[in-house]
């Protein structure tokens, strides 16, 4: 199960740079070029128009820990499950479109291909993280 959620967390990194490229460039048309990796890191945890992805970096930092390596116990089924369940309601996969973090997914998914193509890695993570589970 360990192996499964490593490559889930790796393929949600792909997701989240995605996503986050996505919002700079939005953002980038009202205000202006961001000024470099600095500047950028400051918009993702101060500005509201990237305050959206926080659920997602959260969620990944909620796996890292599971991951640690001097985490005790390892990984267990329902921590994996719990994981599974909020990835899937946040990504609309479960049909949540109530999920705050789903309604303003979603849409990126009609407008970014590398956003479509991070989000196809990340089910097929899901998926076998369930098989792994089962």
């Amino acid at each position: 199960m360990e192996r499964e959620l490593t490559a889930l967390t790796n393929s949600l990194r792909k997701l989240h740079l995605a996503l986050i490229e996505h919002t700079r460039i939005g953002y980038e048309r009202v205000h202006g070029s961001v000024g470099g990796p600095g500047e950028l890191l400051q918009l993702l945890t101060r500005a509201p128009e990237f305050a959206w992805l926080h659920p997602l970096s959260e969620l990944m930092a909620w796996i890292d820990e599971l991951l640690d390596p001097k985490r005790d116990p390892r990984p267990q089924p329902e921590e994996a499950a719990a994981v599974r369940n909020e990835l899937s309601r946040m990504l609309g996969i479960t049909h949540d479109p109530a999920h705050p973090f789903a309604a303003r997914y979603l849409p990126v998914l009609q407008e970014s291909p590398h956003a479509v193509m991070a989000h196809s890695a990340v089910r097929e993570a899901l998926r076998a993280l369930s098989a792994a589970m089962a």
